[in-house]
C-alpha cells in the first residue's frame, strides 16, 4: 500500500476511558505537506454500544486545550518521522467557526463501531486541521471506554 511515489503511511491511534462525546482528536497536518486521510475509525468498548454521531470538519481552525499528542506509527520503520501531528482528546473543544464540515456518520448500536474510508483521496493542506467530533453523550454512553485510530499519508507540497 505505501510506496515513495504515495508517501509514507502512519497511524495515531488511542483508547479513551470515561468518553463522553465531543472532540476525541485532531490531525495537524505540517505546513511542509498535504495530508491525505485513508481512515478514521471509532469503536465503542462495551457488552451495550450506543449510536453516536461523528463528524470530521477541515479548515484553519484554532485547537482546543488539553490535548495530548498521540504517538503516530510510521507503517515502513526504515522511512522518515511524521511532520504531522496527531492530538487526542482536549479539555476544551476545537472551535470549528471558519471550518468545513467534510463528513457526516454515525457509530453503529450493533457493531459499536465506525470507519470512514473515502473513495476519493481526502486532503488536508498544510497548516491545515482536521477534527473527529461525536455527538455528546447521554447517560447511557457517558464513560464508555472508546478507541480511535487515525490512518494517513503525507504526500508533499506540490500541487496545492
Amino acid at each position: 500500500m505505501n510506496n515513495d511515489e504515495e508517501g509514507p503511511v502512519y497511524t495515531a491511534s488511542q483508547l479513551v476511558t470515561a468518553f463522553s462525546g465531543g472532540d476525541i482528536a485532531t490531525l495537524l497536518a505540517s505546513s511542509n505537506s498535504r495530508v491525505e486521510v485513508l481512515e478514521v475509525e471509532l469503536s465503542q468498548i462495551t457488552t451495550a454500544p450506543q449510536p453516536m454521531s461523528v463528524e470530521l470538519f477541515r479548515g484553519t481552525t484554532s485547537v482546543g486545550t488539553g490535548g495530548a499528542a498521540l504517538s503516530v506509527a510510521n507503517h515502513d520503520p526504515w522511512s522518515r518521522a511524521a511532520a504531522t501531528s496527531v492530538l487526542g482528546q482536549p479539555s476544551a473543544g476545537n472551535s470549528t467557526a471558519s471550518a468545513t464540515r467534510v463528513h457526516a456518520g454515525s457509530i453503529e448500536p450493533d457493531s459499536g463501531k465506525y470507519c470512514f474510508r473515502p473513495d476519493y483521496p481526502m486532503r488536508v493542506s498544510p497548516s491545515q486541521n482536521l477534527h473527529v467530533r461525536t455527538s455528546t453523550s447521554t447517560s447511557s454512553t457517558a464513560g464508555v471506554l472508546t478507541a480511535m485510530a487515525v490512518r494517513f499519508r503525507e504526500i508533499g507540497k506540490m500541487p496545492l
